[in-house]
């Protein structure tokens, strides 16, 4: 039977490397696919990783506390199956052909002059609390605890054989435990993953556009209903340019076979991406995703199907005063979204483009298109 790698999985866009947190398998155990394997720390939060792959465990690579880069082996499987991941790293984008460019006419839809980003308030230092469990090493028990009373175990004293924390360990520690989550250090963590992947787009030529609608069935919604709307809207606008939703690799011109938004939301730790496959049809079941998909991010739990490479970013500030913002391209997007609701009566969305596949004529048409589908 062949052998196949179980390898450090790509759990978010930033993601270079991850912790080798704990095993549950070893060596001469049969395991199936979807079993999981192991558990490791990314840039923002602790995950499983299941099996790709059903057999036998013939090899566990690396130690407990090992930092390992993504596509590393992790485990050795003497298996039937096929390796799921083989390949998924360097494999090309699908090409479809490309529409004709779209005439340059003049805007459909008036842009909004961009106003500076107001300066945000600095908030007072913070003494950070002292880590007394780099290594986290826990019960599931306790991790199940430890989660749903928002206790971060790391800042938990485990009382079991070398250091393991038992749910007594976390509910001990509950009153007293000190809350990290926007400490510098959990702060400097989670940008400085963000700043490895700016630095790999930071030579996308980018401009940004801001427009304005106050006709659309999302300024009446709220929390994720409101998302839904906006995603539908955003999803159905890109399927109407597929020459400007694609991607620009080494001169070619690439169009994204299916609209996976990277939907920027607000965790404990800071902002995540999840990201969700936007179906031509939103039904109720892809609004049910979308909002489980919201829900768990927002308390740092991402599946690993959402932690995919992404066609374009997408960003939703509510009901905020800030006139406008710019959305960040993520290689391989040209095309990021930014809305937000300065007051009840208005919609204000901002465009950013890679210039090398866009030009303003051609976003002044696909907002005009945005407009158009949030009036649905």
């Amino acid at each position: 039977m062949p052998q196949v790698n179980i390898v450090m999985p790509k759990m978010s866009m930033t993601m270079t490397e991850g912790e080798l947190l704990a095993w549950h398998c070893k060596v001469g155990d049969v395991i199936s696919e979807g079993d999981v394997v192991c558990e490791v720390a990314t840039d923002k939060i602790d995950m499983e990783v299941e099996s790709t792959a059903s057999g036998t465990v013939l090899e566990l690579r690396g130690e407990i506390g090992d930092v390992m880069e993504v596509g590393t082996p992790l485990i050795v499987v003497d298996s039937k199956t096929d390796d799921l991941l083989a390949g998924i790293f360097d494999a090309p984008a699908a090409v479809i052909p490309v529409a004709e460019p779209v005439a340059e006419t003049a805007p459909q839809a008036a842009a909004v002059p961009a106003a500076p980003a107001p300066v945000a308030a600095v908030a007072p230092a913070q003494v950070a609390p002292t880590v007394v469990n780099e290594t986290v090493l826990a019960t599931p028990k306790a991790r199940a605890v430890a989660a749903e009373n928002e206790v971060d175990l790391r800042f938990v004293a485990g009382s079991g054989a070398e250091g393991v924390i038992k749910h007594d360990d976390v509910l001990a520690a509950k009153s007293s435990a000190p809350n990290p989550d926007r400490t510098i250090a959990n702060r400097l963590k989670a940008r400085g993953a963000i700043a490895k992947a700016l630095a790999n787009s930071a030579d996308i030529p980018t401009f940004s556009m801001t427009f304005e609608t106050n006709n659309s069935a999302a300024l009446a919604a709220s929390g994720t209903d409101r998302v839904v709307h906006l995603v539908r809207a955003w999803a159905n606008a890109l399927r109407a340019f597929p020459e400007l939703h694609a991607n620009w690799n080494e001169g070619n011109l690439i169009s994204f076979t299916e609209v996976k938004v990277a939907l920027s939301v607000m965790a404990t730790t800071g902002v995540v991406t999840p990201v969700v496959a936007v179906p031509a049809v939103v039904d109720a079941n892809f609004t049910d995703v979308l909002k489980t998909v919201v829900a768990n991010a927002a308390v740092g739990k991402i599946a690993l199907e959402h932690l995919a490479v992404s066609s374009t970013g997408f960003m939703d500030l509510g009901s905020s005063s800030l006139v406008a913002t710019n959305g960040l391209l993520i290689r391989p997007q040209s095309l990021a979204v930014a809305f937000s609701s300065p007051n009840e009566s208005i919609l204000r969305f901002t465009i950013a483009a890679d210039h090398r596949i866009s030009d303003p004529a051609d976003v002044a048409l696909l907002a005009a298109r945005v407009v158009s589908e949030l009036k649905k």
